[in-house]
Order: structure tokens, then sequence, then C-alpha cells
């Protein structure tokens, strides 16, 4: 997160990547990976990845952010709203 704070975002996915290889499924460098897609505009690649770890956890909460985040990036508010909502029923704070 130290490289991507400070704007290296190709080192920081190279650091989550190597991570994920050795560690499949971290996910601190699952959602740093998302986090950076998100922030360079690869949309549908955050997607994908937010896909994914919901797949293997429905109710995973910074998964469910993330893809709150990313309706709300995406001009998808109604979507965000019932993504948040679930947020919420998993635990969550509210947003």
């Amino acid at each position: 997160r130290n490289q991507a704070a400070a704007g290296d975002f190709d080192g920081a996915r190279n650091t989550a990547e190597q991570i994920l290889q050795l560690q499949p499924g971290t996910p601190a460098a699952e959602g740093l990976r998302v986090e950076i897609a998100m922030q360079q505009k690869q949309f549908a690649a955050a997607k994908a990845d937010i896909d994914r770890m919901l797949r293997a956890n429905p109710k995973r909460l910074d998964a469910l952010r993330m893809l709150g985040d990313l309706q709300m990036l995406t001009n998808a508010p109604g979507a965000a709203r019932e993504t948040f909502q679930r947020f919420r029923e998993a635990g969550g704070a509210p947003v």
C-alpha cells in the first residue's frame, strides 16, 4: 500500500501479484489489486477481481464495500445502494 500511496501503482500491483502467487487468496493483496485497478479506471479488471472474491465468500465485507465503491464510480447509484445494504446486512458499518 505504501507504493500505491506514493503513486507507484505498477510497483504496488507487482507486489500484490507476487504475494498472490505465493499465497493465493491473501485478502490484503486482493484488495490492493482492486483498489489500484479502480484508481487507474480499469473498472472491468476491478469488477472481475471483486466478483471472484464474492464467489469465494458472498459476505466478504471488503469486497462488498469495494463493489459499492466501484458501482458509484461507474454511475450505478441504485446498484451501489443495494450493495451497501448487503454490506450492512453482512455486518459492515453503515456507509
